[in-house]
């Protein structure tokens, strides 16, 4: 019985130091959440109300540069390549680069139904 408990301590201590730098970080759902979520804001500001986007870009903007500031940690980011593994860096580019492009491509649908 001793053996099982001390054997329980000993993968609870195990698993909380596995823990360390993920436990702090947003997961990979709300980063999607953020990029794709922010993306399509972005885009219907774009689109039906361009004065919206003084609110809408710098929010979601923020939200990566924070993240950005975790990743390019010179102690921190490599922690996170190491728990939470190539994609999930490799993922908060792509949502960054997709928030960026959203603004053009609202503006681009905009001028394109106002000319028809």
């Amino acid at each position: 019985m001793r053996l099982i408990r001390l054997m329980t301590c000993i993968f609870i201590f195990v698993s909380l130091l596995h823990a360390e730098v993920m436990d702090k970080e947003p997961s990979l759902v709300q980063n999607f959440v953020w990029g794709i979520g922010g993306s399509i804001l972005v885009i219907l500001s774009a689109r039906y109300k361009p004065r919206l986007l003084i609110v809408s870009l710098p929010v979601t903007i923020f939200y990566f540069y924070l993240l950005f500031g975790e990743i390019n940690d010179p102690y921190v980011g490599p922690a996170i390549l190491k728990e939470a593994g190539t994609f999930y860096i490799n993922s908060v580019y792509y949502l960054c680069a997709l928030l960026f492009i959203s603004p053009f491509i609202g503006i681009y649908w905009r001028v394109r139904t106002q000319k028809t």
